[in-house]
């Protein structure tokens, strides 16, 4: 979207929105024509900049935003690599500001895809018909580090294995509903 002003545009709209007479001497090379052409150059910088701006509010589109929409959003989380990438980081964000707009598998798929996990979903259907909790099984390729749980040593809630490299388990937990529970096979 261009919707910027050059700066022959601002300094004709100036002139044009000046009073007519002998006061202002308005004439190509006069004075106040002069003046107006110097205001015109950065009016027409500033148009462009609320231009730009107008494409950094958008995190679809933005460049120099995108720090700002991470830590809006609180980007990373502790339990995840951020991505470098200036896409991946968009679809990071896009991920979080409509999450909650489609929970279905495909959609956490999807997310764990961005992070680098391939996964796969089998939803089980709720105890009785009146319940609307689910859990699903989640099954990943990636390599599981055995951490024993030891006594004296570990405590109650330790887990007893954990993913390599990043954790799935938390980015699942931080965008699955909150009546979901996943289970990793």
């Amino acid at each position: 979207m261009m919707f910027a002003k050059s700066s022959a545009d601002w300094s004709q709209s100036l002139v044009d929105h000046m009073p007519q007479g002998f006061a202002l001497d308005l004439a190509e090379g006069g004075l106040f024509r002069r003046l107006f052409e110097g205001l015109a150059v950065e009016l027409a910088r500033f148009d462009a900049l609320c231009d730009e701006l107008l494409t950094e509010l958008d995190y679809t589109t933005t460049v120099q935003f995108i720090g700002d929409f991470e830590r809006m959003l609180a980007l990373p989380r502790d339990c995840q690599v951020p991505p470098t990438l200036l896409e991946q980081r968009r679809a990071v964000v896009l991920a979080v500001l409509t999450r909650n707009r489609n929970l279905a598998p495909n959609t956490m798929i999807e997310i764990a895809a961005l992070y680098g996990f391939t996964i796969t979903i089998a939803e089980h259907a709720a105890p009785d018909a009146a319940s609307t909790w689910f859990q699903y099984d989640v099954t990943t390729a990636a390599a599981i580090t055995v951490i024993p749980f030891t006594s004296g040593g570990s405590v109650a809630n330790d887990p007893l294995g954990a993913l390599a490299q990043l954790d799935l388990d938390c980015i699942l937990t931080e965008i699955e509903p909150a009546w979901a529970e996943h289970i990793f096979i």
